[in-house]
């Protein structure tokens, strides 16, 4: 879920002591957990909390604590010592920092509760590293456009991108205090990858040593390009069309209604309700499809999993691993989440059925996908490709800068991500 940001959701529980406790790998009877939370997730935690204290008999107490960066955090803590039992993964960054989590194959394989042939595809490709598996998805999270239905008509939320275009323009109205924006253009720049999809492009090139940007700049006929370049110059009408207003990117203006399209993951609508104090008239749908012909409605899947810190012991946060992915466990913390659960047969469930969101999300999960799995394109994206997009939007905005046009922009991603690739390599 990232960052996304991607929200994710932490544990607390009561002491049960048990006998054989030490053999699990603890003589204190704690574990500590650490995740990456934000906006409504505190009242999630302390609800799986009191569902936790109710439930579980491994005789652990659990503590948590929130980390801006569960990876960044890990990989400090690994130095030092502090590292806690068990995390909350965000499992798109497996493939750079496998380093920092236990291998599970030999517990996975011995484990009577845990079958991954039972969980979504495209989760586990993130977590399984060559015959490695460095944690069990939890939740699906696919990101996808939110519209603000009291600022617009059924008619008007788009299916192509043509019509994106036409209700971003439609919706656009006003100056100063007055303005309403149609889209929020400025979130563009982590949207990149989920067009890509929306159109049927490939973005990364996986099948050389190390990977490559899939946009062949030195031909600008070939497919990879043409692929790209639709993207970009979607987005740059876009940011045309809105003028990429300072500030009109942040939950307070979508909370005060100059905003009426948002990208952002399926539980957007929870974080909103926890700021404003009350639910918004919202309704949630995928990317928009390139045309009626072409590509398809999808979603960015995000989400997270559990992993056991290479520097903690593997018994211990395998036991807890396994309690928490047993189906009436597993089912209460994405219920309480309100996140798809990664366990396939889990989705049927009642909670599922009752949300329009959570069946839209899954109506959309054939045409979804997860990042592309190559060691380093977490940095690639954040590094480069974010900063590609920001300084177009500033020349869109005040005609500064020199990434101009989607020439500009494609070159510079191509170039300084086959140079991240090759950097991640090496380290």
């Amino acid at each position: 879920m990232k960052k996304k940001k991607f929200a994710a959701l932490a544990v607390a529980a009561s002491l049960l002591v048990v006998p054989g406790l030490a053999a699990c790998g603890s003589s204190d009877g704690k574990i500590v957990v650490w995740c990456e939370a934000s906006g409504a997730d505190k009242a999630v935690m302390d609800s799986f909390v009191e569902y936790f204290n109710k439930n579980n008999d491994l005789g652990y107490e659990m503590t948590y604590k929130i980390q801006d960066s569960v990876t960044a955090s890990l990989n400090s803590a690994a130095m030092g010592g502090s590292a806690p039992d068990l995390v909350i993964w965000p499992r798109w960054e497996t493939i750079t920092k496998k380093k920092l989590v236990h291998d599970l194959s030999a517990k996975v394989e011995a484990s009577t509760v845990i079958d991954l042939a039972d969980y979504n595809e495209a989760a586990r490709r993130e977590l399984e590293i060559g015959n490695a598996v460095y944690g069990i998805p939890t939740d699906l999270d696919a990101w996808g456009l939110w519209c603000n239905m009291d600022l617009m008509q059924e008619s008007q939320i788009p299916a192509t991108w043509d019509e994106l275009k036409a209700s971003t323009a439609a919706l656009t109205s006003g100056s100063g205090s007055d303005q309403i924006v149609g889209l929020d253009a400025y979130n563009l720049r982590g949207q990149f990858y989920s067009f890509m999809l929306s159109a049927g492009g490939t973005l990364v090139n996986n099948t050389t040593t190390p990977p490559t940007m899939n946009i062949d700049t030195s031909d600008k006929s070939s497919k990879s390009y043409k692929d790209a370049e639709s993207v970009m110059n979607l987005f740059i009408d876009l940011m045309t069309e809105t003028g990429c207003p300072a500030d009109y990117h942040t939950d307070d203006k979508f909370i005060e209604g100059k905003v009426a399209m948002k990208f952002g993951p399926s539980n957007y609508n929870s974080t909103i309700a926890a700021l404003k104090g009350s639910p918004m008239n919202m309704k949630f749908v995928g990317y928009p499809a390139k045309s009626a012909t072409e590509g398809a409605v999808t979603g960015m899947l995000g989400g997270y999993s559990l992993a056991i810190p290479k520097t903690k012991n593997l018994d211990k946060g395998f036991s807890v691993i396994e309690w928490w992915m047993t189906d009436a466990n597993l089912q209460k913390y994405c219920e309480l989440y309100s996140l798809l659960p990664a366990k396939t047969s889990l989705q049927n469930a009642e909670f599922v059925q009752n949300s329009e969101i959570l069946t839209t999300m899954k109506e959309m999960l054939p045409a979804c996908d997860v990042r592309p799995i190559a060691k380093g394109y977490s940095n690639v994206e954040t590094t480069w490709i974010f900063s590609t997009i920001d300084a177009l939007r500033e020349y869109i905005r005040g005609g500064s800068g020199t990434i101009k046009n989607a020439e500009n922009a494609l070159e510079q991603i191509k170039r300084e991500g086959d140079s991240q690739f090759q950097l991640e390599a090496i380290m």
